[in-house]
């Protein structure tokens, strides 16, 4: 019974949506797997999966891996394991194309639940500095991705400036308390249409 749970947490990431939308949620809530339960399988997949990501060369399975990797590094509030998505990223942007890193980029900035202020603050500051390095630099898509219009250089290049834009927002949104913001930006509409 106990491994019929476990089978059903791992094979949908953990996510009793995935479960409730492939309709084997009522099934997994019948076995009345606790929270601690549930969250030391979190980790065992979490590091299930950083074992996969450190050992891929392929970009679209590292990307696949990597989303992986931070949807239970959110679900667990795991520091550490937020803190290793941009060293990840830095330490092995040689080995991703353009698109790769705008991924994993894009999937750090998105990524909920990290308490630690600074943390968070130099973390987006770095992510933001690794899209800017690939701006000035040469744009390239590898063959594990597919190639389309969808991918061109302008276009992977237009990703890259909404996404630095949006961890500049990010950024804004944590040195401003929410009710301040609002009040910035509301004065900012009022000077446009004045």
């Amino acid at each position: 019974m106990f491994n019929s749970a476990k089978e059903i947490f791992f094979k949908f990431g953990g996510r009793h949506f995935h479960m409730a939308r492939e309709e084997v949620y009522d099934e997994y809530k019948q076995y009345g797997i606790s929270l601690s339960q549930e969250r030391e399988w979190r980790i065992e997949m979490r590091d299930e999966i950083y074992d996969k990501l450190i050992q891929e060369s392929n970009n679209r399975i590292m990307a696949d891996l990597f989303a992986e990797y931070g949807n239970l590094v959110e679900d667990l509030q795991d520091e550490a394991g937020y803190e290793f998505m941009l060293d990840f990223t830095r330490n092995n942007v040689h080995l991703f194309d353009s698109m790769a890193v705008l991924w994993n980029v894009n999937f750090i900035l998105g990524v909920r639940g990290v308490k630690n202020k600074k943390l968070k603050t130099r973390v987006i500051k770095e992510s933001i500095l690794l899209l800017q390095n690939i701006l000035s630099g040469n744009i390239y898509v590898s063959e594990d991705h597919y190639t389309s219009e969808e991918l061109s250089v302008e276009k992977i290049s237009e990703r890259i400036k909404q996404c630095i834009k949006y961890g500049e927002q990010l950024l804004m949104r944590m040195k401003f308390p929410f009710s301040l913001w609002n009040r910035i930006v509301e004065r900012w509409l009022l000077c446009i249409i004045s």
